[in-house]
């Protein structure tokens, strides 16, 4: 019997983003050791000429084809630490199943399949940059889920001019706005949810953020007169 116990983000020795999804047997007490004692007697296992003598894979719900594979486990406990992954954005398989065959008496146990569920992936939109005091800023939110569970959207302010941070029309939906009322820097962050409960061990990617800009706009006789040349251009003579 096997559980999904939830998802990591790491970086492969290729330097790939990837996400590993753990999937641990629980019952795997009832296993005898001897199916992990290494042999060369039924074959080798890539560069491992003496492999365990019990191969492990997990396999596709869907279609039943295997996606990872271990074949040098060396005890029953090892069977807690299964785990397969998928790189570059790549779309996992929605349920797998374990099976555990023994090499040396051809005999294979089968788990029952379990769904494998992936964080949605956030994307908080395009910095903005803008001139006007007083405009209506809009964001511009998105969010993937690989399972197409419903979401839901949080905003909130990571930094603002100003004492008090502007208050958020729509802050619950993809595309929330706000008036820009003070000079400088407005960072906002995005969280998306699934609209299901967690799963154990869930680990969600941190939520991407987004920087608006308000930029002081000043006339050119401001400037000039800040420069000292204005007054100097309008002296009499």
């Amino acid at each position: 019997m096997i559980a999904y116990a939830g998802m990591e983000q790491y970086v492969d020795g290729l330097g790939n983003p990837c996400e590993r999804f753990r999937l641990p047997v629980q019952n795997w007490t009832a296993y005898d050791p001897a199916l992990f004692a290494s042999t060369p007697d039924f074959g080798s296992c890539g560069l491992n000429a003496s492999p365990s003598r019990a191969w492990v894979d997990v396999r596709d719900a869907a279609t039943n084809n295997p996606i990872y594979g271990f074949c040098a486990l060396d005890s029953p406990a090892s069977l807690t630490e299964l785990w397969f992954a998928t790189c570059n954005g790549a779309k996992q398989a929605g349920s797998v199943y374990v099976t555990i065959t023994d090499r040396g008496c051809n005999t294979t146990w089968t788990s029952a399949p379990v769904a494998v569920n992936t964080p949605p992936r956030a994307e908080a939109g395009p910095d903005q940059s803008v001139v006007t005091l007083g405009t209506s800023v809009t964001l511009v939110g998105s969010a993937i889920d690989d399972e197409g569970d419903a979401l839901s959207y949080a905003w909130s302010f990571l930094a603002h001019p100003g004492p008090s941070a502007p208050t958020l029309s729509g802050a619950t939906s993809a595309t929330p706005s706000f008036v820009a009322a003070e000079h400088g820097d407005y960072v906002l962050q995005l969280t998306v949810a699934e609209g299901v409960a967690g799963d154990p061990g869930y680990s969600p990617p941190t939520p991407p953020d987004v920087r608006v800009r308000i930029r002081r706009f000043e006339s050119l006789r401001s400037l000039l007169t800040r420069a000292g040349v204005f007054a100097l251009l309008t002296r009499a003579p």
